[in-house]
């Protein structure tokens, strides 16, 4: 019965609580706040980027011109900064500019490691972006680990259907879920407007070992994780680069990967069809009378 009524509560439109914990939460409604946690607020701005009244989700959004908007949210404003890369899920509204040529765009992130002491490729990195082919992709990599050995990068797979569809200069939702083991990748899932798209593995996993562990937490000070491109901290300081022109909403990082259920209770996507809600409800109920 417990599933029927799960079922049911679906048909009459409730919606479904993410069990994971909201990390950090920057609507973009008015100005730069982190909702989650006003602590972890952006450190600043740079361009002329500012709060547009073209959202889906509440008054606001961020708008980028693709030059030389950035904002700067901080170094703690991701899970893994100070923790463990293992699980989480990032989800935000995205309007590319009208006419944009797809490729490698971040959408937000942060290379940390100075390339002086720890080289180009053992830095650690957390990126949310689209590579060179417009792909969706996330690319995870710990300290002190190699391109190969110690990254976790999933892409919506090459070669599938519409894998550029999010640079349509429309607002689209993007998810992107994972949760790693000591041993291998359990869930690594990208979702383009609450649905499972098809998503691919391209490099590897996290390791277990403890001197390349992902929690090794960052430098201190950490170069700060930028929305709107990625930070890439050099020996002098940190740099921009792959800067995303369009608009960004509701950006939400939980630290445990969303179910599909999850992806689709939060705001802004479109409320299932009722009779598909009743069509499920009914086959639960039959399901659990059969099983009785």
């Amino acid at each position: 019965m417990k599933r029927f009524a799960f079922a049911a509560a679906l048909a009459l439109g409730a919606t479904v609580a993410p069990a994971a914990t909201l990390v950090s939460h920057f609507p973009f409604d008015s100005d730069f706040t982190n909702a989650a946690n006003p602590a972890l607020n952006s450190t600043g701005q740079s361009g002329g980027v500012g709060i547009s009244s073209d959202a889906v989700v509440g008054p606001g959004s961020v708008r980028l011109d693709g030059n030389d908007d950035l904002v700067w949210a901080g170094s703690n404003a991701v899970p893994g900064a100070n923790g463990a890369f293992y699980q989480g899920t990032v989800a935000f509204w995205l309007k590319s500019n009208p006419g944009a040529t797809p490729g490698a765009k971040n959408f937000m992130g942060v290379n940390n490691g100075d390339f002086a002491t720890t080289g180009g490729n053992d830095r650690m990195a957390f990126n949310v972006q689209s590579n060179g082919a417009g792909s969706l992709q996330m690319f995870i990599r710990s300290q002190n680990g190699t391109e190969t050995n110690n990254t976790l990068q999933f892409r919506h797979q090459v070669g599938s259907t519409f894998p550029t569809d999010w640079n349509n200069g429309q607002w689209n939702h993007v998810a992107f879920a994972w949760r790693v083991t000591p041993t291998g990748t359990d869930t690594r899932q990208i979702y383009l407007n609450g649905i499972a798209v098809p998503t691919s593995v391209v490099l590897g996993t996290l390791e277990a070992d403890p001197i390349k562990s992902p929690l090794t937490p960052w430098e201190t000070p950490g170069p700060g994780f930028l929305i709107g491109a990625v930070n890439n901290r050099i020996p002098t300081g940190g740099t921009a680069s792959n800067v995303f022109g369009g608009w960004i909403d509701d950006v939400r990082i939980y630290d445990d990967a969303l179910t599909l259920a999850e992806i689709n209770a939060l705001p802004g996507l479109p409320v299932p069809e009722p009779t598909a809600l009743v069509v499920a409800a009914a086959g639960a109920l039959a399901l659990s009378r059969r099983r009785r």
